[in-house]
């Protein structure tokens, strides 16, 4: 057990930096913000720890899924699930098809939530349609059922990451929405007896590296470097 983590923490470890480069990278594209460039080694590899608490609840969610998945198909049998699956594969396409569309307008549209339940529900129906729609039979007479097997858990770690990785863009929406509908006012006060404020055309987004960081209706930013501020006051 201990090999195994040992093996994968490398993996693990940029996986879970990717995803913070991902995701603030969505956050301040939003607003016409190249991000990267502002930030530092070190703020870099700790940008995950903002949504550590999200990122970890929707692998718990995937653990519980695809146990609850293996355990059915357990009990009911490979070869059933299989012909099942094939028979209806079409109308399994269009079901997750449709859903997916319904759940991204909802969300597009800001009348469904972008919590986590959500943001699972739609990524899980997403990798759903396009796992139907290039399944074919894995389980025949020219394969043996170690390398079926193998090939099935290469296919659920795939589609792991590709919900681990979606869930990114859908947590900066979260973010750019509550700042819109916030609008907490922050003055910045600045040397030389400067004031910026934020205010309902001016939107502070925060700070990232050593930049505090605010955007106009027009997505005009301004950028103020953290050594040019001398307080700053919350309202």
């Amino acid at each position: 057990m201990e090999r195994k983590i040992l093996k994968y923490l490398p993996f693990a470890s940029g996986l879970l930096v990717f995803l913070g480069v991902l995701k603030v990278t969505v956050f301040y594209s939003y607003f016409n913000i190249p991000i990267i460039p502002y930030l530092s080694i070190t703020d870099i590899l700790i940008l995950f720890l903002d949504d550590l608490n999200s990122v970890v609840a929707v692998i718990v969610i995937g653990i519980i899924h695809i146990f609850l998945t293996e355990e059915i198909v357990n009990k009911i049998g490979e070869s059933i699930i299989d012909s099942i699956i094939l028979k209806y594969k079409k109308k399994y396409i269009v079901f997750f098809g449709i859903i997916t569309i319904i759940l991204s307008l909802l969300i597009y549209t800001n009348i469904l939530e972008i919590a986590i339940w959500n943001i699972y529900l739609i990524i899980f129906t997403c990798t759903q349609f396009i796992v139907f729609l290039f399944i074919k039979r894995t389980y025949n007479n020219e394969l043996k059922h170690s390398e079926a097997t193998l090939i099935a858990r290469k296919i659920v770690y795939v589609i792991c990451l590709i919900i681990i990785c979606s869930m990114m863009p859908l947590l900066a929406l979260k973010d750019i929405r509550n700042i819109q509908k916030d609008k907490k006012q922050v003055i910045l006060y600045l040397k030389e007896d400067k004031v910026i404020s934020s205010n309902k055309s001016i939107l502070y987004l925060g700070k990232a590296g050593n930049f505090h960081f605010l955007s106009n209706d027009d997505k005009e930013s301004i950028i103020i470097k953290d050594s040019e501020i001398t307080m700053i006051k919350y309202r």
